[in-house]
């Protein structure tokens, strides 16, 4: 008897996310509501063109946009004061896609401190920002993403370190940390007391 070997192969294609380029926001610092910042992704390289950009920032647990997915690598927009337990740092995010939906993101932070505001001056400077989007979705929805977090900012300037507490940071409820963090088990929601 002989014996014979039967051999056979399958090669598969897999999508992979574009190559990590450059993902910076200028400039570092500013004030929020008046500075201007510029959203930019440089270097970024796939095969599977064209690319488009997602720009957004971290308000909780959130991601809220700043720019919809398009294919335009930039962005200019003013922006919420960062949390004041983080020395002001608010985490700026790009998100790049390739033609078929893979994705690659990245992290900035700047330094955005609050500007003091009566009810009334915070008003107006809405009315003149939609005023001046009007016409532009993506306008719009910056006004309005970022508009909100100002209005729905909390004081945390009271609240205790968060962190040594095994909790998420002060931002929705006044002076108050957030839930456990993950691994860590305490009472539940928002609260002051250490999470074990």
């Amino acid at each position: 008897l002989q014996s014979a070997a039967t051999v056979a192969s399958i090669d598969i294609l897999v999508n992979t996310p574009p190559t990590p380029g450059l993902g910076e926001v200028v400039p570092s610092d500013g004030t929020e509501l008046e500075t201007k910042f510029v959203f930019s992704a440089t270097q970024w390289v796939d095969e599977d063109l064209p690319l488009s950009y997602e720009f957004g920032y971290v308000s909780g647990s959130r991601v809220l946009l700043i720019q919809s997915r398009s294919e335009s690598s930039f962005a200019t927009t003013t922006l919420p004061a960062g949390r004041s337990t983080h020395n002001n740092t608010l985490v700026c995010v790009l998100r790049v896609y390739d033609a078929m939906n893979a994705a690659s993101s990245s992290n900035a932070l700047v330094t955005v401190k609050k500007l003091s505001l009566s009810s009334s001056e915070l008003q107006s400077h809405l009315a003149e920002e939609m005023s001046a989007r009007s016409g532009s979705v993506d306008g719009m929805k910056q006004s309005i993403a970022i508009f909100s977090s100002v209005l729905n900012a909390k004081d945390c300037s009271a609240a205790p370190d968060c962190t040594s507490l095994n909790r998420d940071g002060c931002d929705i409820v006044e002076n108050t940390c957030g839930a456990c963090l993950e691994g860590y088990v305490g009472s539940s929601g928002y609260g002051n007391t250490k999470c074990l």
